[in-house]
């Protein structure tokens, strides 16, 4: 903020995109005409030397937040910039592992968004990367574990306490359940699955499995409707809560959506329903599920307020 103001008496407009996106990070508001303005104008010139070099980025805060490089050809002095600093999310390509997770100044990673080529070669890696969450690159996607040798990485993912997975039945194919042995899978606090489709009884062995784990926290992504939408459902070890979090209003499957919840939550009896894009409303714009799921828990909470997405 002070830093904001600091510009705006010097007439610089990135004070003002700075102050914008401060303010909606607090109230949860939804981006306006005037901030995309200001980033589609000056943020490419912010970004320099390593505009030329992304092929998607996000700014919070005036800075970089999100980001995926090009897979190739970027130079070491782009590569090795400070304006790296402030980035949360990265984004690789399958290829050769890339030179920016060697940049001094990426401490504040997060997360890294790659696929099953990528992960496997930077599990040869012994040092240590800062991220502390692995997903896949696109949304509602996780890693695959058509790599297995990924999961016994070498130290590379030694601080990844966060893992987003496609999911699949552990009555399935031997061998399934002791994947699960690796060496990744013994240091993780929490763990994401997420499923493209998902019949019953396939979500009851992960919640006996989870039970009896170390983990604190176990998350699904449910796919349902049409076009295909996705309900996230998490659950913690502590507690008698489960947490269904939705993006869109809710569609058709309902009914079998309402079903792989109840079956996810186990014992627990308090269910909270979250909606990431107008909790405000989440009352009215999820009406049909939230009916359907009052049948089988003694309590549901319905969230109002802004909410952020908890898939790591």
């Amino acid at each position: 903020m002070v830093f904001a103001d600091y510009l705006l008496e010097h007439d610089s407009p990135l004070g003002e995109l700075i102050s914008l996106q401060l303010q909606r990070a607090r109230t949860g508001d939804a981006i306006t005409e005037h901030e995309l303005e200001l980033v589609t104008t000056h943020g490419r010139r912010l970004l320099d030397p390593a505009t030329v070099w992304l092929s998607t980025w996000v700014l919070e805060r005036g800075f970089l937040h999100s980001a995926t490089p090009i897979e190739r050809g970027i130079p070491l002095e782009a590569a090795h910039h400070p304006l790296w600093s402030t980035v949360e999310r990265l984004a690789l390509l399958d290829g050769d592992a890339h030179p920016v997770l060697d940049n001094p100044h990426l401490r504040s990673l997060r997360t890294l968004h790659l696929g099953d080529q990528v992960a496997a070669k930077l599990a040869m890696r012994t040092a240590p990367l800062p991220c502390r969450a692995l997903s896949g690159t696109r949304p509602h996607v996780g890693l695959g574990i058509e790599r297995p040798e990924a999961f016994d990485h070498r130290g590379a993912f030694d601080r990844v306490r966060e893992l987003s997975l496609v999911g699949w039945s552990l009555d399935g194919a031997p061998g399934m359940r002791g994947f699960l042995d690796r060496r990744l899978f013994k240091q993780l606090d929490y763990l994401d699955l997420t499923f493209s489709t998902v019949g019953q009884g396939v979500l009851a062995p992960w919640r006996a499995w989870f039970d009896a784990s170390l983990l604190t926290t176990l998350s699904v992504q449910l796919p349902f409707g049409r076009p295909q939408q996705f309900a996230h459902v998490e659950i913690d070890q502590a507690g008698n809560t489960a947490v269904v979090q939705l993006d869109a209003p809710s569609g058709d499957q309902i009914t079998e959506l309402a079903a792989r919840i109840v079956e996810l939550a186990g014992p627990r009896t308090r269910l909270e329903v979250e909606d990431v894009r107008d909790s405000n409303h989440c009352a009215e714009r999820q009406v049909e599920l939230i009916t359907a799921l009052r049948s089988s828990f003694t309590e549901v909470v319905i969230a109002s307020g802004p909410v952020h997405p908890r898939v790591p």
